[in-house]
């Protein structure tokens, strides 16, 4: 009987304690989203260095189009590789699905202080089956994400900032991504543009699981009231 009434208080104060985690990763996250709905719509040059060892690609320019909620456009050639998922960085894209969130804990990486919080969507619709997300609570912006997906396998996105860009829009200077290569689709006409001088390096290419792209933002232009014209084409895609 002594051990039922410890058992029971207990078990409350666990329960009460996950409320409270959950109730303050929801408020660490709705203070990222509030910062970054107040940039409506950008446009960035960007140079995408992809980095894989079985695959010789130049560094690519391009031009990067983005509209509130969910608007995105890639000017340049030579993009079919790339996972999408890595170039929409806007909280809205991983967070437009129902979902709760766990804190975790206080993380210190690279001397920045940062909250950890676990991100679960809820439901069937979403590609995202959990997502562990690094906070800058006095920047109110992500600084790294790890997402396992149902399609595309595991993924982490690490943020770069401009300090003094910042504390005006909470826009990278540079993202890298890094992925599973086994569970990319590589056009056969691209692959092949490498030339295998043997089987061993066949196999060493079958072999190879990783992969990751560097992305540098420059000269951005922000809430210039972008026009939803100019994703006309990747709509009638989604179509």
């Amino acid at each position: 009987m002594f051990t039922r009434k410890l058992i029971l208080p207990f078990l409350l104060i666990v329960s009460f304690s996950s409320f409270l985690g959950a109730q303050d990763a929801q408020k660490i996250l709705d203070r990222v989203k509030d910062r970054y709905n107040k940039v409506r719509d950008y446009s960035a040059d960007i140079t995408v260095d992809i980095d894989i060892e079985f695959l010789k690609t130049p560094k690519v320019e391009g031009k990067l189009f983005f509209k509130q909620p969910d608007k995105m456009k890639i000017k340049s050639d030579g993009f079919a590789l790339l996972p999408k998922e890595g170039f929409n960085i806007s909280p809205g894209s991983l967070l437009k699905d129902n979902y709760t969130s766990i804190y975790e804990k206080e993380e210190n990486i690279d001397g920045i202080k940062l909250s950890r919080l676990k991100v679960i969507p809820m439901g069937d619709s979403s590609n995202v089956i959990l997502s562990t997300v690094w906070v800058d609570e006095v920047q109110s912006v992500i600084r790294k994400i790890e997402s396992t997906t149902k399609k595309s396998g595991t993924f982490t996105i690490l943020l770069t900032y401009n300090e003094s860009f910042l504390g005006k829009y909470p826009l990278p200077s540079s993202m890298e991504f890094s992925f599973d290569v086994s569970s990319l689709n590589i056009p056969r006409g691209f692959a092949s543009e490498t030339p295998q001088k043997d089987d061993k390096k066949k196999d060493k290419k079958d072999k190879l699981t990783k992969g990751s792209v560097l992305v540098t933002y420059k000269n951005y232009k922000v809430n210039s009231g972008l026009s939803d014209s100019v994703f006309d084409d990747e709509e009638k895609k989604k179509k």
